[in-house]
């Protein structure tokens, strides 16, 4: 399958690109609006065609206290996660490239950082579980009891 890689606070990770609802540019942070009283790791609101998506500080999702400071400075994208509402911000789209099933390290345990599918062991990235992710995004969303319509 086809996977994307791309760049948060040094970090490299990599999505399938069938999984990808589509690469947004960000030109100016006045393209997402926060929105008050939320947590760290949701930045705000973003205009996208005939909905809002829900963009989300990647750095503060996945490495909560361990985020570089002014992360969120370098954030140039938002990756769709599918067809979801939720957009993962990050600092650059790399290439894109084949994987085949043995070259990840998949993991068995998903107890910690569910979204984390494996390893891709050529590239040493972690491989992102979508579906899994975009479904954790809705889930703290409800728990924070987050107004964000």
């Amino acid at each position: 399958f086809e996977c994307l890689i791309f760049t948060v606070a040094g970090l490299q990770l990599a999505v399938p690109l069938i999984l990808l609802g589509a690469i947004h540019r960000v030109e100016d942070e006045s393209e997402i609006r926060p929105i008050p009283g939320s947590p760290r790791w949701y930045m705000g609101m973003r205009p996208d065609r005939d909905q809002n998506l829900r963009v989300v500080d990647t750095a503060e999702w996945i490495m909560a206290g361990r985020v570089p400071e002014n992360a969120r400075d370098n954030y140039r994208f938002v990756i769709r996660l599918d067809n979801s509402e939720w957009g993962l911000a990050c600092d650059d789209v790399a290439q894109s490239f084949t994987l085949r099933p043995d070259e990840v390290r998949w993991r068995s345990a998903r107890s910690k950082r569910p979204w984390l599918a494996g390893t891709v062991i050529d590239h040493m990235c972690a491989l992102i579980d979508v579906r899994t992710m975009a479904d954790l995004l809705v889930r703290a969303e409800r728990e924070q009891h987050l107004d964000l319509s």
